[in-house]
Order: structure tokens, then sequence, then C-alpha cells
């Protein structure tokens, strides 16, 4: 079984996206699982809260965003601050992937099972690295 340190960073195609994930620290994925709504009564986790949350803190890179075009005729910048995607940039993100392959990357990084098959991700192990 791949065991990933939170120093590596693999690289995920999703349509014509490379988007470069790295482990989450266990602090910040057991901050991200006490996200919780009350249904029918008792407390649940966010699933959507969670999705949004693990994308910010696990993406490092995304390469082709040259492949998409705003309204203006530009292409996306999607900005970091402090290591993480800022809240804007992980909503266009999840916007150009889509949610169904936004929710199969989200569940591989919390779940750490970087070797299961995904119908929309193709995770590339072979270009893993280790961050700059």
């Amino acid at each position: 079984m791949l065991v990933l340190q939170t120093t590596d960073i693999v690289p995920c195609t999703i349509g014509k996206l490379t988007v470069w994930v790295s482990p989450l620290s266990w602090n910040i994925k057991t901050r991200l699982l006490k996200h919780t709504v009350k249904d029918a009564g008792a407390d649940s986790i966010d699933e959507t809260q969670l999705l949004f949350e693990t994308l910010k803190y696990s993406v490092k890179q995304i390469d082709g965003l040259n492949a998409y075009t705003l309204i203006d005729g530009s292409h996306p910048k999607l900005e970091f601050v402090d290591g993480a995607l800022d809240e804007s940039a992980t909503e266009m993100l999840i916007r150009m992937i889509g949610m169904s392959p936004a929710s199969q990357l989200s569940s591989m990084i919390l779940a750490e099972n970087w070797s299961q098959d995904m119908s929309d991700v193709l995770v590339d192990f072979e270009n893993a690295k280790k961050k700059n």
C-alpha cells in the first residue's frame, strides 16, 4: 500500500486540468472532520463543507487553466494564501471540474486511499514528487 507524506504532491488529471494534491496534516484533517450540521435532530458531517475545505487545503498546484475562459475572455487565475487555495479559487476549481470529480478527489484525500479507482479522476503516481 502506498503511503504518502504531507510533503509529497501527486498529480491528478480531471478533464483538462492537472490538480496537484498533498495529504492533509493530522491537525487539518481532524479540524475538517468536526464540520457538522443538524440532520433530523442529530449531528452529521457537513459533506459539502468538508469537500470544499479538503480541496482548499490539499490542492497545491493547478496546471491547464488556459484551457478555460472566463466571460471577459481571460483565463482563471487561482490564488493561494499561506499554502492553501483562497475561498474564491476553491469555488472556481469546483466549478471547473464539477461536483462529482471534486467529491471523488476529496474522498480519496480524506480516506488516504491513493490507489482507489475513480471514474473522473486519474491519479499519476509516476510523476508524484516532493513539494518545492
